[in-house]
């Protein structure tokens, strides 16, 4: 691709041989993939999504179902090619081959297959001793992820050492557990099958499982008796996700499956087969959680069935391998439908016939209220006599200028004397965006060896004496603030000014700004007030708790009993402790029986923490 020649000047570089340009797009410039893509989709722009033509980059594939249909995709092709004014290479050209090499994969007749140099690649990985090293190895992971099952669970040993950024070294944390999956991972990658090209002309079928640290699915598609696999998906659950549900977790597993596979999915009927039973009822359920609603709604958009499978025949993700072995003989039960939004009236008359109840406060909620303020009130407080477009115009150059010296004399010098020293925490590359301009220290968004285009101007740096000023005319002032929230004040102070800690400040100001706070609604609540309760008699009021203690540090005579009750008295604090075989509550209230009331009396109180 030829460079304007107006244009060249943005790629010069400096050789001991002189300054030079590109005359054409070379490899290394930003925007240079983007540009050759946009040129490759404009030569083949002719060609539909279903013509069997392939465009990546240079990278050009056509597929074909019969010999003759080849031929003529291939003459289209090449005249594409001419007409844009692109030649290939013959030595990377293959006509007519059964099995081809595209983006690291390998296509054939019989479907797609990891390359055998990407196996070897990460086969040949030695165990990783430092955190970059090991998240390269889970990125290479990562790419070949839709063959291998369940490879989210396999590889959260090691998704966990990456987690902590401080430590650079992983060689002290490393244990079996990680040799272990690390190992588990290059066997699968070893034993990668071949996955099948999806046919949309039949449907598809989504098998979906949750454990305690994942969840995976594979999708497939049925050919006889046998399940023809297209790809795998695996995520792991985060440490708030890992408390989920059962219900929860298997309902959230169908959703990122779904929402993965989205692209298959959607538009067509589709089955889900699932080892929880619940999930059936998803629609039908009553005084379901907000998670398990939202979810609901989410997978409203697909339509599919859900169909449950017993665990002792859902081949779940994590035993992917034994796929083909489905008992076929098994009963299946009635499928659940997804009904579609069929309470909410969608009719516009229908809807604003339904009765709208008015507000009302009710008398104990007065104290709530505050009156209304109006903006007069609000904003009087000390006027800005400036525009927050450029408040620095209103304040005098010289004492500007001055200020600037005493903070940033150092930056001035620098840029201004041939001798004067680099200033303290910066470096060459550093001091580039900086720059004097009417004797007034500015900022730019880019350095001074390049330039482009951008929608923000030159800032100028502001002394702290004056930040105070800027950010009261960018926020607090009645015409050009608004109080607004701290990002969009910050956004448009950036436009012109910067200072080093201009981010935090402008947040502090916002935050502690008061007629922010006064418009804000009031969250206080009426809460019970804390005291002490007063006691009159022992045993009055007791509390009781249950304590589980290690069997091998007691005597013989208590190796029985694996809790101690504990009960201890308000008023003396006299405690006594009872050791107990289990927690049931029957075997609690029994030593509370036998312990507390048969020896002290009924007690008027009983305080425990558990329901």
């Amino acid at each position: 691709m030829e460079i304007p020649a107006e244009e060249q000047d943005k790629t010069a570089f400096v050789t001991h041989k002189g300054k030079w340009v590109f005359k054409r797009l070379p490899f290394g410039i930003a925007n240079a993939p983007f540009l050759f893509a946009r040129m490759m989709s404009l030569a083949f722009s002719h060609f539909g999504p279903r013509s069997g033509l392939l465009v990546y980059m240079d990278d050009i594939i056509c597929c074909s179902s019969t010999w003759e249909s080849h031929l003529t995709l291939l003459e289209s092709m090449l005249q594409a090619l001419q007409a844009a004014g692109l030649t290939l290479k013959p030595t990377k050209v293959q006509f007519g081959p059964r099995e081809v090499k595209y983006l690291g994969h390998i296509l054939s007749e019989k479907g797609i297959r990891i390359g055998e140099d990407r196996i070897k690649a990460i086969i040949d990985l030695p165990t990783p001793k430092t955190i970059k090293e090991l998240r390269s190895a889970l990125g290479m992971v990562n790419f070949v992820r839709k063959y291998i099952p369940d490879l989210s669970t396999v590889i959260a040993p090691l998704v966990e050492l990456t987690q902590k950024e401080h430590v650079k070294s992983i060689a002290k944390r490393w244990n079996q557990e990680h040799d272990k999956a690390f190992a588990e991972v290059k066997r699968l990658l070893s034993e990668a099958p071949v996955l099948c090209f999806p046919d949309f002309t039949r449907s598809f079928v989504v098998h979906v499982d949750a454990s305690e640290v994942g969840a995976g699915a594979f999708l497939a598609q049925k050919n006889g008796d046998d399940l023809n696999i297209i790809a795998y998906f695996s995520q792991r659950f985060n440490k708030a996700q890992r408390h989920y549900s059962p219900t929860m977790k298997e309902c959230y597993g169908v959703v990122l499956s779904l929402q993965h596979w989205r692209p298959y999915l959607w538009g067509k009927h589709f089955e889900v087969v699932t080892d929880h039973a619940a999930l059936r009822y998803l629609y039908t359920m009553q005084d379901t959680s907000n998670m398990l609603t939202r979810w609901a709604i989410a997978l409203q958009s697909f339509d599919f069935t859900v169909r449950h499978k017993p665990g002792r025949l859902h081949v779940v993700p994590d035993t992917l391998s034994r796929l083909f072995a489905f008992d076929h003989q098994q009963q299946l039960e009635t499928p659940q439908l997804a009904p579609i939004c069929r309470n909410v009236p969608q009719d516009p008359a229908l809807q604003s016939s339904v009765p709208q109840r008015p507000y009302q406060v009710s008398a104990d909620r007065l104290d709530n209220l505050q009156p209304v303020q109006s903006d007069r009130e609000l904003f009087a407080e000390k006027s800005v006599y400036v525009s927050a477009t450029n408040v620095f115009e209103t304040i005098n150059h010289d004492v500007l200028r001055e200020k600037q010296a005493l903070e940033y004399g150092t930056y001035i010098d620098y840029l201004t004397k041939d001798d004067a020293r680099l200033p303290d925490n910066e470096t060459t590359t550093s001091m580039s965006y900086y720059f004097v301009r009417d004797e007034l220290l500015h900022k730019s968004y880019l350095s001074g060896y390049l330039r482009k285009r951008s929608t923000f101007s030159d800032q100028l740096v502001l002394p702290q004496a004056l930040t105070g000023l800027v950010m009261h005319a960018y926020h607090d002032h009645v015409l050009s603030g608004g109080h607004l929230a701290s990002r969009p004040t910050y956004e448009k102070i950036r436009q012109k000014y910067w200072w080093p800690t201009m981010n935090r400040d402008v947040r502090t100001w916002c935050q502690e700004c008061q007629a922010c706070q006064r418009r804000k609604t009031a969250h206080n609540r009426n809460k019970l007030p804390t005291g002490h309760v007063p006691v009159q008699r022992p045993f009055e009021r007791i509390s009781v708790d249950l304590v589980e203690y290690n069997v091998e540090s007691v005597s013989t005579a208590w190796v029985r009993c694996k809790y101690v009750l504990s009960t201890m008295d308000h008023l003396t604090r006299f405690t006594v402790l009872t050791p107990i075989p289990n927690k049931s509550a029957a075997t609690v209230a029994q030593a509370i029986i036998d312990r507390i009331i048969g020896i002290f009396g009924a007690p008027e109180m009983l305080h425990s923490g558990r329901a």
